[in-house]
Formats: C-alpha cells, structure tokens, sequence
C-alpha cells in the first residue's frame, strides 16, 4: 500500500511522524521475547505486522474521522499513512530476513530435540544421528546460499535468537571445514560492526581450530576422557580464562561444572 501524502492534516499530526521511530526503538529491545510477530484486535482496530528487530508495521482504526493511520518503520526510514477506515491492504512484501529467521529457529529447535537426548544418551543413538546428519546438510547447503545473498544473517536482519541460531549450526558443520572458516569470516565481520555477539566467535573458532588438527582457543569443546568431560586440548592453557574472559564468557572451570551437570555420565557412554 502506497503512503497518501498528508497535506492538510500534516499540521494536526505534528507528533504523528515520531510513531514508526518510537514503535521501532522500543520493538527492536522486545522482539526476540514476542512470541507472535503478527495479531489483529479487531474490537481495537489495531493490526501489527513485525519483520524484524527494525522492521514492521502497526495500523490503528480511527472511526470518529473514518480514517485508518498506519506506520511502517525500517531500519533506514519510517513512514506514516492515512486511509479509509474501510480500505482493503495491501501488505507490503515480506522482507527477506523474515523467512531467513523462521528457518533458522525451526531448524533449532528439530537439532535441539535430536541432539539434546542422543547427547545424553552417549551418541549410541544411530536413528537421531543419521537425522541430525541429514537436518545438517540441507541446513549447510541452505545457509551457504544465505551468505551468497546477505552474508551473515546478524542481529538486525533476523533477531538475537536466530543469529546464535545461525552460529549453533555453523558449530555443528563438522563435514564441511570451508563453510565453517567462510563463517567465522562474515561473522567476525558482524561483530565488529555490533550486529552480532562476539562471545558466539569464541564458539566458532574452537569448531574451527579442532576440526584443522589443532588446540581450541576457548576451551568451549568437551569430550569424554576416563569417564569424565574434560576440554579438548588447549593452547596455552594458563591464559584460557584470560581469552574467555575478553569473549564475555564465564571461566573455563565454571563452564565445565555447567556442562558435566548437564550431560552426567552415565558410565556406559564410548571414549
């Protein structure tokens, strides 16, 4: 729907114009804890649409004058439109980080039923290794096209949640080392310009540095050693919670109590 020029009114609605940007600022601190982007009260007349942490649309009936008023806001610019109250709309398309960010959430949560369990029960699950296998491929292929397209998909493009989606994924592409490093490239890109959070780097690069034959730098990889999860083999170890440390990341020995409760042993897991 195209913006009407206000004219006339615009002297009535001298605070109108600051609606999208106030809208916006608020929204981009909320959306990731909103669980529905998108609801209409129809007893209010007020319908919002959100496409983003910076991008959305909100419409309010206004029936004493007939008139609808809606705002529509993104990152670079906002917009306010007057129309019949009975007008028809006309949606605007939706913006492509929309849909970047309800596959990035799918997928993590179908990884986090699989994972989470087969983990627990020390990886002797060959059904949910196969199928994390399979979601992990098509999710790699998909996120490789993606970074073609945009390049890391960052906090404003698709909200924190499915950022360290994106970046949990990229943890778990053991197969294909190239896309991990192209990753770590466009994300370390992200983090510099603040859109998005450098503590997920450390994560990355541990993925990274294992999977090249040498020590993690983080110690944010486990494996099992003697019935007992230990970190995997760290560079200069005296220095590690210094690194954590400049990554926003809790020191390595209260990492480790966090993960061994989360994963007990049950004794009968493989070395």
């Amino acid at each position: 729907m195209t913006p009407r020029p206000l004219a006339d009114v615009a002297a009535r609605l001298t605070l109108a114009t600051l609606g999208p940007a106030l809208l916006r600022d608020a929204v981009e601190h909320v959306f990731d804890d909103i669980p529905d982007h998108a609801f209409t009260d129809d007893e209010l007349g007020v319908r919002v649409r959100l496409h983003g942490p910076e991008e959305g649309e909100v419409s309010f009936d206004w029936p004493q004058v007939g008139r609808r008023i809606t705002y529509r806001w993104d990152e670079s610019k906002a917009r306010v439109a007057i129309d019949p109250i009975d007008a028809e709309p006309v949606p605007d398309p939706l913006p492509a980080g929309v849909e970047i960010r309800r596959r990035l959430l799918r997928m993590d949560r179908v990884d986090a039923r699989l994972r989470v369990p087969w983990a627990r029960g020390g990886f002797t699950d060959e059904s949910s290794h196969r199928r994390l296998t399979a979601l992990v491929g098509s999710g790699a292929r998909w996120l490789g096209e993606v970074f073609d397209q945009y390049g890391w998909p960052g906090q404003s493009m698709v909200g924190l949640a499915a950022t360290k989606a994106a970046s949990r994924l990229v943890q778990h592409l053991e197969d294909d080392l190239p896309l991990q490093r192209r990753a770590l490239e466009l994300m370390t890109v992200a983090a510099d310009a603040g859109d998005f959070p450098r503590r997920e780097i450390a994560y990355v690069t541990d993925s990274v540095r294992l999977a090249e034959g040498r020590p993690q730098v983080y110690g944010t990889k486990f494996d099992r050693v003697d019935g007992e999860l230990v970190p995997c083999p760290l560079e200069d170890p005296e220095q590690v919670d210094e690194r954590r440390r400049a990554m926003g990341l809790v020191p390595l020995h209260e990492y480790a109590n966090e993960l061994r409760e989360r994963f007990p042993l049950t004794g009968t897991e493989p070395t």
